[in-house]
């Protein structure tokens, strides 16, 4: 059997090795920006994030709507204005806000030709983000951002520390899959068998991640093994009767910005089914408002996935609460005999 650790490693360090290549070979044709000359406006939280741990979140000026990443206030020292969103767009006001870099996502209509003439006319440089979808491409987002705001020594630290911090938070739960038992985890965790877990985003019905999503890629990382990792969309609509055949061991809710209270009512929905994640009371909620971002935050996610895969106490992870420091809070269902994981 390979050692996963060291494939892991691996495969990090040749997608760190081409994200330093594209930085270099980016920028050489990018002139170097001053920061304090930037005034940054994104229609991406994914983006938003990125920019802010570049250490210029207060050089962003305004934001989308319900972008989770923005600070509250802005470069101006204003409430941070919102300018629409990518399908509409305020440009006036955005315009008011004399913007030297907007960043859109790219989508297969593209950027409104509005907005792109306007951008050009005035100065402006108009940055195009593909949505990421894999793990990898946040990699290559950080590069692309970094050089486009003209910051690449940033994005290299930021690039270095993003890297470190994805392989320490997925360490746990490759231990915990029986990669390694120097750790004194305990037989069931440690046997070699991934748990067999739902990972979702709405109940009623439920609305699981499936293949070729971000949150599929974390929850393998993080000793899981997904129960719909078959279906041939990375969004999979489950019935009451779909998630009884499917029976699996922990249940997973990202439910980002919900309140304790609103999670446990979404929990509520599992309660009653035979399914082992309810025989156990493992049934957890992520509520960090940033949970479904794919952006920098990754290594947060996967350590608090990591601790609800492989952990035993069942919890709901509230929205102020250090990922290193999740608030157990007992879930719905009882927990009863071991189960075959």
């Amino acid at each position: 059997m390979r050692n996963a650790v060291t494939d892991k490693s691996s495969r990090y360090a040749v997608m760190l090795a081409i994200a330093v290549a594209l930085l270099a070979s980016c920028s050489r044709e990018t002139p170097a920006t001053d920061p304090d000359e930037l005034r940054i406006i994104s229609f991406m939280p994914s983006a938003t994030r990125i920019v802010v741990d570049l250490g210029l979140g207060d050089r962003i000026v305004g934001v989308a709507e319900h972008d989770a990443a923005a600070p509250s206030i802005n470069a101006d020292g204003e409430p941070m204005p919102i300018v629409g969103h990518f399908m509409d767009v305020d440009i006036e006001r955005l315009l008011s806000l004399r913007p030297t870099h907007v960043i859109f996502p790219e989508t297969t209509s593209g950027v409104p030709a509005p907005l792109e003439s306007q951008l050009d006319l005035r100065g402006a440089a108009l940055l195009a983000e593909p949505y990421p979808t894999v793990v990898a491409d946040v990699y290559a987002a950080i590069v692309r951002l970094a050089d486009g705001l003209g910051q690449p020594e940033s994005g290299q630290d930021l690039l270095n520390g993003f890297e470190s911090r994805m392989m320490l938070a997925g360490m746990f739960g490759a231990f915990a899959s029986g990669i390694d038992e120097r750790f004194g985890l305990d037989a069931a965790a440690g046997d070699g068998i991934r748990t067999r877990a739902l990972l979702a985003f709405a109940v009623d019905p439920v609305v699981a991640s499936g293949p070729g999503s971000i949150n599929h890629e974390l929850l393998t990382m993080a000793g899981g093994l997904n129960v719909v990792g078959d279906a041939s969309t990375s969004a999979v609509t489950l019935d009451r009767e779909a998630v009884i055949g499917l029976n699996p061991a922990v249940v997973v809710l990202l439910l980002p910005g919900r309140t304790a209270e609103e999670a446990f009512e979404t929990i509520a929905w599992f309660e009653g089914l035979p399914i082992d994640a309810i025989k156990r009371g493992r049934v957890y909620a992520l509520t960090d408002p940033q949970v479904l971002l794919p952006a920098t935050n990754l290594p947060e996610v996967l350590r608090q996935l990591s601790g609800v895969i492989v952990g035993d106490s069942p919890r709901v992870v509230a929205p102020n609460d250090d990922a290193e420091q999740a608030t157990p809070v007992q879930a719905t269902g009882e927990t009863g005999e071991s189960v075959e994981r």
